[in-house]
């Protein structure tokens, strides 16, 4: 006989016990437990909530340790990058005897400079220089360096194909970006004050995060430094200067307040390699950023007004010197900036500045390259600028590479910015 329910066709026991002389005692009971057993093989509604929310728990404590963990591959390689610009900077200085300049500009003059800092009338670009097109073929990036027409200056349409190149050691993996290119873009009102040009300048090149600080510290982050509001300098870095004057009739270096630019022998860093910083993060360049990586687009702290902002913002575009080749990357005297999110009022913008000196910020305050307030293109930048949490990388002078905490003390900034001013710099 053929069993009715397919599983008592594996087990003959079962319908002897429920249709045989035993089932009025057995049938009905053991039927049922079947039944049941059947329904079990699901999950029920409230079995599979209980799941998902503990999938979802899960989730939620796992999100940030791997994001912790990209972050940390993240920061490793932008150290490797600078271990590299440093391997680069060291190979040249070991060429030439010297580390490369900054940067610098050859201005070509029909009329003698007055002792002002502007360039006066008539003047012209020549050839244009900067620390990180130097060093390209020291870091495998021979060709790029080829490109460039060193006759020519950065602006020049001849320089155009050379500057597009995106060189990677340049690129922290940390800052936000839609292009590994960027436009500088200098109206012709500035490039006339700027270089005398009498038309406007305008670039568009491969980024780069990070700077030279060979140009040191301006006067308002040493008055907090060392609590003096009368100081009037700062303290130079590694290397100095920014432009030289070429006579049009002699053809010999012009006599004004120009600071030619040099590089330094290592010799020349006094205070010690160990002590002395070299290369830093200023990542996001074109782009203005405030503490925290806001933009300046969401900046409304009042303290720094509309005006305030769109000044900086101005400056940055035209002269953040965000591009690998442009002399703008030079770098400029750092001066900080009076809050701690990176704004300030109109009227002070830098720290130090006929306010409490107490109150200086310079790690990832903001990444501008200058002071749009006091109208020195090349000064008072905000300092370091990173996205890495807590503070910024720094090339030092023995080619090693530190992460600097933007709680660090200014006064030993001070000192690790500045290559000899005869101080003994503690741990930091």
């Amino acid at each position: 006989m053929v069993s009715r329910n397919p599983a008592m066709a594996y087990r003959p026991w079962v319908g002897i016990l429920c249709f045989g002389p035993f089932g009025p005692f057995f049938g009905d009971s053991m039927l049922a437990r079947q039944s049941i057993q059947r329904r079990k093989q699901g999950f029920t509604l409230i079995e599979l909530l209980v799941v998902i929310a503990i999938i979802a728990v899960l989730i939620a404590l796992l999100l940030p340790a791997v994001q912790q963990a990209r972050e940390a591959a993240r920061r490793t390689q932008c150290k490797n990058n600078l271990k590299q610009i440093g391997l680069g900077m060291f190979n040249y200085e070991g060429t030439y005897g010297q580390f490369p300049q900054p940067g610098g500009t050859a201005l070509l003059s029909t009329q003698a400079l007055s002792p002002s800092p502007g360039i006066p009338a008539g003047s012209g670009l020549l050839t244009m220089v900067v620390w990180s097109l130097s060093i390209c073929p020291y870091i495998d990036q021979a060709n790029a360096y080829n490109a460039y027409n060193m006759n020519s200056n950065f602006y020049d349409p001849a320089n155009s194909a050379a500057i597009m190149t995106s060189i990677p050691a340049y690129l922290c993996p940390s800052t936000p970006r839609t292009s590994n290119t960027v436009t500088e873009s200098i109206p012709a009102a500035s490039a006339t004050a700027l270089y005398g040009s009498t038309v406007a300048l305008t670039a568009t090149g491969g980024a780069i995060d990070y700077i030279s600080t060979g140009n040191g510290t301006d006067m308002s982050i040493t008055r907090c430094a060392y609590n003096d509001n009368t100081l009037t300098t700062g303290f130079r870095g590694w290397g100095t200067g920014y432009f030289t004057g070429i006579d049009a009739k002699s053809n010999t270096a012009l006599a004004g307040n120009l600071n030619p630019p040099t590089g330094c022998t290592i010799g020349g860093i006094t205070d010690g390699t160990s002590n002395t910083t070299m290369i830093v993060e200023l990542a996001g360049r074109n782009t203005l950023y405030f503490a925290g990586g806001r933009p300046a687009s969401s900046v409304t702290n009042p303290q720094a007004g509309a005006a305030g902002v769109a000044t900086e913002l101005g400056y940055m575009t035209n002269i953040g010197g965000g591009l690998w080749a442009s002399p703008e990357n030079a770098g400029s005297n750092i001066g900080g900036r009076y809050y701690s999110d990176g704004t300030a009022n109109p009227a002070h913008r830098r720290c130090g500045e006929g306010l409490p000196l107490s109150s200086c910020y310079f790690i990832n305050a903001n990444n501008s390259r200058n002071n749009a307030n006091i109208g020195r293109p090349n000064s008072d930048s905000g300092g370091l600028y990173s996205f890495h949490t807590g503070g910024a990388h720094a090339l030092m002078c023995d080619g090693t590479v530190r992460f600097l905490s933007q709680n660090m003390s200014v006064l030993t900034f001070t000192q690790i910015v500045t290559a000899a001013n005869g101080e003994a710099t503690g741990e930091f």
